[in-house]
């Protein structure tokens, strides 16, 4: 409300929209209204009014990204921001790992799923944020970046979450125009996040149901420590080896690094659905 109030105003640009775009809006706030008038009848008003403040909440952030797309460099600003946001869930959702006691109810099931609170809710998160660490390729905290959410998202659980970010990475591999860049990144951060991952399936007090604090912390220490070793691990090959990669060919690189990739993405799965 304040963004469009300031856009009427002159104070940011204003959003040219096309016929579509308004009648998506208007539909949109009229679906909304109604959810808010049926209140008046519903057998259970307060569902209702959960479903209303859900769709509120939807309208806002579509008039929030008309605003967004009005702005200078719109898609740069929008990718930071989500990229932000990807960054900032994934790091809560970790640190309840590390620090057992900032999630009161991580011991009943060890799933990752803070701060969400769904587990297959935050691996869709985490498989957005693949494309857009991968879209940052040519800063070496991508690496670290794409370590943490191969990590976090193989903690998960989540085998529609897991599918949807090895779809998400082949289509940006197919699309991108610099792909070197981004199989650099991903061999330097993809077999490290596996490689934690895998380690911690096998400690009790961070994939089992139902341990107790002492085992939980205990674990959440060690878990820390891979965690920040395996991250300064990506950190080195993901500024080196894009500029490694630019003197082979690129038909080489891509070759080798599809079949890599492939590979990869194949014991991914299979260790995730053994699992």
């Amino acid at each position: 409300a304040g963004g469009w109030g300031a856009a009427g105003l002159g104070l940011l640009a204003r959003p040219r929209l096309s016929v579509p775009a308004l009648a998506t809006l208007g539909l949109l706030a009229a679906f909304v209204t109604w959810h808010g008038i049926t209140i008046a009848w519903s057998i259970l008003p307060d569902r209702s009014w959960d479903y209303f403040n859900r769709g509120v909440v939807y309208l806002a952030v579509l008039a929030a990204a008309c605003l967004v797309g009005a702005l200078p460099r719109a898609p740069v600003l929008a990718a930071r921001g989500l990229a932000a946001i990807v960054a900032v869930t994934l790091a809560w959702a970790l640190a309840g790992k590390v620090f057992p006691g900032l999630y009161e109810d991580g011991g009943r099931i060890a799933r990752l799923r803070a701060p969400v609170e769904y587990w297959n809710a935050l691996a869709l998160l985490f498989a957005m944020g693949l494309p857009l660490a991968l879209w940052l390729a040519r800063r070496a905290l991508a690496a670290v970046f794409l370590f943490a959410l191969v990590v976090g998202l193989l903690l998960t659980y989540s085998r529609s979450g897991l599918l949807v970010g090895v779809l998400a990475i082949g289509l940006w591999l197919a699309f991108d125009s610099r792909r070197k860049d981004a199989v650099a990144l991903l061999a330097a951060a993809v077999p490290l996040g596996t490689a934690v991952a895998l380690w911690a399936f096998r400690q009790p007090g961070l994939t089992a149901d139902g341990q107790p604090l002492d085992v939980r912390e205990s674990a959440g220490a060690k878990f820390g420590v891979a965690l920040l070793l395996g991250g300064v691990a990506a950190y080195g090959p993901g500024l080196l080896l894009p500029r490694f990669l630019e003197r082979l060919p690129t038909q080489s690189v891509l070759r080798w690094g599809g079949r890599a990739a492939a590979l990869l993405a194949l014991l991914v799965l299979v260790v995730a659905f053994i699992r």
